[in-house]
């Protein structure tokens, strides 16, 4: 279930909550017992002409292992030649682990769909064991429908 508010002007806040039991452990990806995790999360976002800022808090509530939170911050800015420089942060808080993730990184528009990309993400110790894998380096081409 999830719902989108938006008001007028350059704001927006966004809620969801889904509740998904699986015969799948997702936390150990074996079969062996049901897992049921509740996730609620909340968005507030402002977005003009050149500026973007959006903050983000999740809490997932898992039946067998501890309770995962994710909090974060991104921040665009877009110039008048379609070019966006954008950076974020998340804190992900696991049990005993506590770490964050930081990126930044350059998009350049090509007419209505097309987008070429690169970004750097920076894991700390602990976000590198909540994620499983080290620092990032994402160079893409994004194609939007």
């Amino acid at each position: 279930m999830g719902a989108t508010l938006k008001n007028k002007g350059p704001w927006q806040v966004g809620c969801s909550y889904l509740d998904q039991t699986s015969d799948l452990n997702v936390a150990t990806g074996a079969a062996d017992r049901v897992e049921d995790v509740e996730t609620a999360a909340t968005t507030v976002q402002f977005q003009n002409q050149h500026h973007k800022f959006a903050m983000r808090y999740q809490q997932e509530d898992w039946e067998v292992s501890e309770e995962f939170t994710t909090m974060g911050a991104y921040y665009a800015f877009t110039t008048s030649r379609q070019t966006i420089f954008h950076a974020r942060i998340y804190n992900l808080d696991r049990g005993d682990l506590n770490g964050n993730q930081i990126s930044a990184g350059v998009a350049k528009k090509f007419g209505k769909y097309g987008e070429v990309f690169a970004e750097y993400t920076d894991y700390d110790d602990d976000a590198a064991i909540l994620k499983g894998r080290g620092d990032d380096i994402t160079i893409g081409y994004k194609i939007n429908f």
